[in-house]
């Protein structure tokens, strides 16, 4: 008679052999699954898959195949038992403070004379398992206490701590530590100025944004010196505060490098595309359609006007993007000079609507949104009053709403920028 082939007979949860056959058998399976028994013909009947502390089993077996059996089942528990945790144990565990540093663990015991250690296993960002273990002292009324050294740092620690009767774990917990990610600030401004490195090089040595590149690195330099001492001291509330002003610093760091390298790579556009001294701004040509990031450097022409086709009694938009080569502008004024027809006509007043292109945060993925996105260029706000040009450029919008009993034409206008440094 046809019967089932054990294809892992070393395996506590494989079938016993003598089961019958099912009417069907698996067709396909993915990778993490083990093949524990299969038909005749090489068809898996049985899979396993180790999912945390315990195991899955999938299979076309049912009641009338004689499985599970009561001898199966037998045999299952005791081999499955040792991965599972006493819930009888009275542990308290005290994880310290958590927090950047050396910190101290405690786990408390209860009752439970058999137990032989403790076992802590760390693992830091980026790294590999680092375990420890130590012995219980145990005090006059039965209570037997641990503790042990463990260190958090930068990013995300996980520590797991169990207790074991004689080499097998009986109890365990685990816990996170999350700081904020020193290493990895500090990387993103070496790698933002590291892109613009040409553009930043070909500056003049006094330049400012040449100048502020540097100092920039500077900052990273002396924060991760001193975030590598903090990582080893004890922890504690100061040493937690220290590293969190240097996050920030770090933050801030990262986004004027964003700012620094982007504006120099608009330098080094303008220098190639004019002779002399450079403006302290440029203005540069986009087109509505184009979403102009906070953090990017706006691609478009330097130079030239900008054509606009409507037709009476239509609304047509342009964009511009207003980048300062050096420091920030303060004091913005931008007013928009009335359209004027070789006939003499005029499209002014309410007929132009200029507006400031602002942003909103995007703290996750978003439909729409490209990946890595943190600001989103959105709301219009009307540019009536004096604004501060931050960041790597201000867009500025332009609706020009064209009246109906306006004459064909050719129409000239102008956007006019003043500023203080």
């Amino acid at each position: 008679s046809r019967r089932v082939s054990v294809a892992a007979p070393d395996d506590p949860f494989a079938p016993i052999s003598g089961v019958g056959l099912p009417w069907g058998h698996v067709r396909a399976y993915g990778r993490g699954w083990k093949v524990l028994a299969t038909c005749p013909d090489g068809s898996a009947l049985c899979l396993k898959a180790q999912v945390g502390k315990g195991g899955l089993v999938a299979t076309n077996f049912h009641t009338e195949c004689g499985f599970p059996s009561a001898e199966y089942l037998s045999r299952l528990w005791p081999a499955h038992w040792p991965t599972l945790m006493d819930a009888g144990l009275d542990v308290s565990l005290d994880a310290g403070r958590k927090s950047i540093g050396v910190n101290l663990l405690t786990v408390t015991v209860r009752g439970a004379e058999d137990i032989s250690g403790v076992r802590c296993g760390v693992l830091h960002q980026g790294g590999e398992w680092q375990e420890q273990e130590t012995v219980l002292s145990r005090a006059a009324d039965g209570t037997a206490t641990a503790a042990l050294k463990y260190r958090a740092g930068p990013g995300s620690t996980h520590v797991r701590v169990s207790l074991v009767r004689g080499e097998q774990p009986c109890w365990w917990s685990s816990f996170e530590c999350v700081t904020p990610d020193l290493p990895t600030l500090g990387r993103a401004v070496v790698q933002r100025l590291g892109k613009a490195h040409k553009s930043l090089s070909a500056l003049p040595a006094g330049d400012y944004l040449r100048r502020r590149a540097e100092e920039l690195r500077g900052v990273v330099a002396r924060a991760l010196a001193e975030a590598e001492l903090l990582s080893l001291q004890e922890a504690s509330e100061e040493t937690q505060a220290r590293w969190d002003a240097l996050a920030q610093d770090l933050s801030r760091a990262r986004e004027e490098a964003t700012v620094v390298a982007s504006r120099a790579e608009i330098v080094a556009r303008l220098a190639g595309s004019r002779k002399g001294a450079l403006p302290p701004f440029a203005v540069v040509r986009s087109h509505p359609l184009v979403k102009i990031l906070r953090d990017s450097p706006p691609e478009g022409a330097f130079s030239g006007s900008i054509d606009v086709l409507a037709a009476a009694g239509e609304g047509e938009s342009a964009q511009i993007a207003l980048v300062p080569l050096a420091k920030d502008l303060s004091d913005v004024s931008v007013t928009v000079e009335p359209f004027r027809s070789d006939r003499g006509q005029l499209i002014g007043g309410d007929c132009l609507e200029l507006h400031r292109v602002c942003y909103v945060h995007i703290p996750g993925p978003s439909a729409g949104v490209p990946p890595g996105i943190s600001w989103w260029p959105a709301p219009l706000l009307p540019a009536e009053q004096p604004f501060a040009v931050r960041h790597v450029c201000q867009p500025l919008w332009l609706d020009i709403f064209v009246p109906r009993s306006a004459r064909p034409g050719l129409y000239r206008g102008a956007i006019a920028v003043s500023y203080t440094h």
